[in-house]
C-alpha cells in the first residue's frame, strides 16, 4: 500500500458513517490502473482513430470537392474562345461535364470587373449583346465556367482568358 493511499484512509476514518463498499471504491480510484484498463483505452483511441479516417475517406469523395474548400477540380477539353482574338467573342462553348446539371458562366476583364454572369443548362451560352460591346481591343479577358451538379454542388471549372487585338 502507497503512502498516498494511507493518507486517505487516514482522512476517510473519521467518516464512520460511510459504508464499506464507498471505502473500498474511493480508495480504487487511487490506485494504480491494472492492465485491464489500458487494454480499453488502447480499444478505445483505436476505435476514435477508425471512425475519423472513415470520416475523412467519406468526405473526400471524387464527386464532392467541395468537402475540402477551393479544391475545385479544373476540366481539360475544349473550350473556345480561347487566346488572341480580331473579333469580340459573343458564342462561348466549352465541352459538357456528363455530371453536370447546369454551368455559371462569368466574364471578366483584365481590371476585375464582370462583364457578364450567366446560368445555362448546355454547354455553351450567347453572351448579350451589352456585354459584348464593352469588349475592347488591346485587353485581356478572362471567363471561368463553375460546372453545378444537381446536388447543387460545384463538381468542377474550366478557365480561359482571350485577347482582342
Amino acid at each position: 500500500m502507497g503512502p498516498a493511499l494511507r493518507d486517505e484512509k487516514a482522512r476517510l476514518r473519521p467518516l464512520a458513517r460511510a459504508s464499506r463498499r464507498e471505502l473500498r471504491s474511493r480508495f480504487r480510484s487511487l490506485e494504480h490502473p491494472g492492465r485491464g484498463s489500458r487494454v480499453r483505452l488502447f480499444s478505445a483511441v483505436g476505435a476514435s482513430l477508425g471512425v475519423v479516417l472513415f470520416g475523412i475517406f467519406l468526405l473526400r469523395s471524387p464527386h464532392s470537392p467541395d468537402t475540402l474548400r477551393g479544391s475545385i477540380k479544373p476540366l481539360s477539353g475544349l473550350a473556345i474562345p480561347e487566346g488572341p482574338l480580331a473579333e469580340a467573342p459573343r458564342l462561348f462553348f466549352w465541352t459538357g461535364v456528363p455530371k453536370g446539371d447546369s454551368y455559371s458562366f462569368e466574364l471578366i476583364d483584365d481590371e476585375l470587373q464582370t462583364l457578364a454572369k450567366l446560368t445555362t443548362h448546355e454547354a455553351w451560352i450567347l453572351i448579350p449583346e451589352t456585354a459584348q460591346k464593352r469588349l475592347r481591343s488591346g485587353r485581356t479577358y478572362l471567363w471561368t465556367v463553375e460546372v453545378i451538379s444537381d446536388d447543387n454542388l460545384k463538381i468542377g471549372e474550366i478557365r480561359r482568358y482571350f485577347e482582342l487585338r
